[in-house]
């Protein structure tokens, strides 16, 4: 495995964190795909967690949970057979299944016979297994999810009696009345503190955690403080397509005040440990990794940041090959890049004034939060969504070519008032573009371009309504869009524009205008439903990809293209293959139009 140390300074304009406080084609709103026909198809996927190991039943399956080829079984008929196998023939299945978990059907055929079993047994072995072993994960991460509320719940309780007993911000004592922060002071460190506490380390960095979960509190620090904290943790490391799997990795985190002013938190894998560790955990490892984090003049910090990652480069796809081998998927540069527009947003969040430039639309700031409040969470839903994490299971299409692979993968929404209730079915799919980063990513933000690549549009103009500045950069900026001719005349675009010096993401959701209003009106926005689609953009590709047909090199972009579609508001509805087949065509019109569109400004 290739070792991939890399280091990467930052002076992070942000309020400083002080040391002592470490028919119609869509009906509904999202994305929704009403289609005729829509009670035959795939039914729920029955929860084999609790049958024996050593037996079958066969029978179709939801996608989620199934295998590259289960869609080809949506016709079948649900059927159910009873067949026990022996010790051996477990045990070899077992032995697969630790390497391959969705093996492919030549796999399967050559261990059917050497097991002596028809092919179809093997297979469906395999998707018992596979949601056998789902439905312990699940059970494992309630119990921790239980157990991070209670120490929510009591860092609560800790911080109300923080809050009542001030400490003096020049000599460290316990303040007095006219010693008392201002409110947006409180905010203003309180959205500091998050950078520094675990549990909001996903959400600083949504595009490169796929999933974070605190395994055990060894120290909770020294007197109230992060000094000394040390945490048992598990993390996957992403790449936001899901082409390419997630890192797994299974850590310690150390935190420790050096000075005032001057904090420092490392990680380092601590698999090796472990009596039997998983296989995906000995596929990547943290060598000694982390930051410095300095106090400067002016609400600024100096962040100092070292990655030291050993991972196995096995089974990359081909147009990921060099970001991955570059070490720029996972280096530091990556991890700055990414902390700099995040302090950024929040410096932009918890302002008073309007931005030179911005529309007026939004009248309060009240509002302005609320409206950056509903579109961050709608872009960390899309980091969750179009990742290839374990949580997911991500079915490939076959495509003629294969220089577009689609991916598609379904779930159901049952009482989740974040997003709209029924059948959601995701699609993504990654390719290379011979056009350069930046020029891509202000062609797909630009709402003067979207007719020619938003199928939804219909062709018609597109208007912003008003935009809000999140970052330095021009292009960071939440937009609310109108389109005229669109079929959805109750509602408006939600987008999310945001660059730094590693890539760069377009994300946005329809929502009604009623709700829009409302946030724009400093409401809660926690209720509006959003089901967010969007662009990932990262620069260059496979050496291999960047020579066009008279050999000219050209600099390149990685596009990563996902929806997110309701194909049925009913959660208990069955999905068809009428819905994939709509959603794959959505997908691949898309590409198609974005290339066209491309090479048509080229040409000019």
């Amino acid at each position: 495995m290739p070792f991939a140390p890399t280091m990467a300074h930052a002076r992070v304009t942000a309020p400083a964190v002080k040391s002592r406080n470490p028919s119609n084609f869509f009906s509904s709103t999202g994305l929704s795909l009403m289609l005729p026909g829509g009670g035959g198809g795939v039914g729920e996927g029955q929860n084999r967690s609790g049958h024996d190991e050593d037996q079958d039943y066969e029978s179709s399956e939801n996608m989620e949970g199934g295998s590259g080829d289960d869609i080809a079984d949506l016709d079948h008929p649900r059927k159910k057979r009873y067949h026990r196998h022996t010790p051996q023939q477990i045990q070899e299945m077992e032995a697969l299944f630790k390497e391959f978990p969705h093996p492919d059907e030549k796999q399967r055929q050559q261990l059917s016979k050497r097991l002596g079993l028809a092919p179809r047994q093997v297979k469906f072995w395999f998707q018992n297994r596979r949601t056998q072993l789902k439905a312990t994960q699940e059970r494992h991460e309630n119990s921790l999810l239980r157990q991070e509320i209670e120490q929510l719940r009591s860092e609560n309780v800790s911080l109300r009696d923080s809050l009542r007993n001030p400490i003096c911000s020049i000599c460290g004592g316990r303040g007095l009345n006219g010693d008392l922060m201002s409110f947006d002071e409180q905010q203003l460190r309180h959205e500091n503190a998050r950078l520094k506490d675990e549990n909001r380390w996903m959400e600083t960095f949504p595009c490169i955690i796929s999933r974070a979960t605190t395994v055990d509190v060894i120290s909770n620090g020294v007197g109230g403080t992060r000094n000394g904290a040390l945490q048992l943790m598990y993390a996957e490391l992403q790449v936001l397509s899901p082409l390419l799997p997630t890192r797994e990795i299974y850590f310690v985190r150390f935190s420790k005040q050096h000075a005032d002013g001057l904090w420092g938190v490392v990680d380092v894998s601590v698999d090796s440990l472990l009596d039997t560790p998983d296989t995906s955990l000995t596929k990547c490892r943290k060598r000694p990794s982390g930051c410095l984090l300095r106090d400067m003049p002016n609400n600024r910090s100096k962040v100092t940041w070292v990655e030291h990652l050993e991972y196995d480069n096995v089974g990359v796809h081909r147009i990921f090959r060099s970001i991955i081998n570059s070490g720029m998927a996972f280096g530091a540069q990556r991890w700055v890049a990414t902390l700099q527009r995040q302090c950024q947003r929040i410096a932009f969040l918890m302002s008073t004034n309007t931005p030179t430039g911005d529309l007026a639309a939004v009248p309060t700031p009240s509002g302005r939060r609320s409206l950056m409040k509903l579109a961050e969470r709608m872009t960390n839903k899309f980091c969750s969504g179009v990742s290839a994490s374990s949580r997911h299971t991500w079915t490939k299409l076959s495509q003629g070519t294969g220089d577009d692979d689609v991916r598609v993968m379904s779930r159901k929404n049952v009482d989740d008032p974040g997003e709209p209730p029924g059948v959601v079915l995701s699609a993504a799919t990654s390719l290379w573009l011979p056009v350069s980063p930046n020029r891509l990513f202000d062609f797909l933000r630009d709402q003067s371009f979207r007719n020619e690549w938003d199928i939804l549009s219909n062709g018609g103009p597109i208007e912003e309504v008003t935009h809000i500045s999140n970052g330095k950069d021009r292009g960071n900026r939440v937009s609310v869009l109108s389109a005229k001719n669109s079929s959805q005349s109750n509602t408006l675009i939600l987008q999310e524009s945001c660059a730094d010096s590693y890539g760069s993401m377009v994300v946005y959701a329809p929502v009604e205008i009623s709700a829009i209003h409302q946030v724009m009106n400093g409401n809660d926005s926690l209720n509006v439903a959003l089901l967010p689609s969007g662009f990932v953009i990262l620069p260059e590709g496979p050496p291999e990809s960047r020579s066009l047909a008279d050999n000219r090199q050209v600099e390149g972009s990685i596009l990563t293209i996902a929806f997110q579609i309701l194909v049925n508001d009913l959660p208990t509805a069955k999905l068809t293959l009428e819905s994939v087949e709509t959603v794959n065509n959505l997908i691949s019109c898309t590409a198609q139009r974005i290339k066209a569109a491309l090479q048509k400004v080229e040409d000019v």
